[in-house]
């Protein structure tokens, strides 16, 4: 995990914030993320499903027995779902890339959680496999799946045309299992969400100014609920 964070090269983890503006991609580089429940039980369904010989080191002091309980649910769940172990099947476990961007000259990296030549797998946790979908435009994994893909062909470890799984498993019961495929087209909307971003990362960089949602001012617009009300 140290050696990982001591590269120095751009991530996905950080390049996300600047969807949301320059000036959060900017705070967040200077304010990790704190660690919270979710997290650390995502993290250790990760290590048990995908390193399982670190998992005990990992848990020790850090999962309570509840947690503990999930993590195992969680693991249990996916090791009986044969389309997710068929994902899974004969790939390398956490795997580091690193390339250059061409466009923009970033150095950049990713740890992706499991890859062959033909496969490219992403574990996630989630509370509701149901909303999942939604869930995953919220959190911009097609960016990631995207950043991923770009990142392995550039480093020679996957084919372009390589499929691009996302494994999801609820944590909570019935601790439900469900493998996502991302269509090219879904794979190409986050490689230009991807450019953008780069792009604006560099200009900002470049300048060294980093603006927030909104450096201009901007009409306000009432809610549908806020303009239903004037009308009572």
């Amino acid at each position: 995990m140290s050696e990982y964070a001591d590269i120095a090269a751009l991530n996905w983890s950080s390049l996300k914030h600047m969807a949301e503006s320059p000036l959060a991609y900017k705070w967040h580089l200077a304010h990790p993320r704190e660690d919270t429940p979710s997290l650390k039980l995502g993290r250790a369904v990760h290590a048990l499903l995908l390193e399982p010989d670190s998992y005990a080191a990992r848990r020790t002091g850090k999962l309570t027995p509840a947690a503990a309980a999930k993590v195992e649910h969680c693991a249990a769940a996916v090791a009986e779902h044969r389309a997710a172990m068929v994902a899974l099947d004969e790939t390398e476990r956490e795997v580091v890339i690193q390339w250059v961007d061409g466009p923009t000259g970033l150095r950049c990296k990713g740890r992706v959680d499991a890859i062959r030549p033909d496969r490219l797998v992403d574990l996630k946790t989630t509370r509701d496999l149901g909303a999942f979908s939604r869930s995953a435009s919220g959190y911009l994994y097609h960016g990631q799946m995207a950043w991923y893909h770009e990142g392995a062909c550039e480093a020679g470890v996957l084919r372009a045309s390589a499929d691009v799984l996302v494994v999801a498993v609820e944590t909570s019961p019935p601790f439900d299992v469900g493998v996502f495929q991302i269509s090219t087209e879904v794979l190409g909307e986050g490689w230009a969400l991807v450019r953008r971003l780069l792009g604006e990362l560099l200009i900002c960089q470049r300048s060294d100014e980093w603006p927030g949602k909104y450096p201009e001012p901007v009409p306000l617009e009432l809610s549908r609920w806020a303009a239903r009300e004037e009308e009572w």
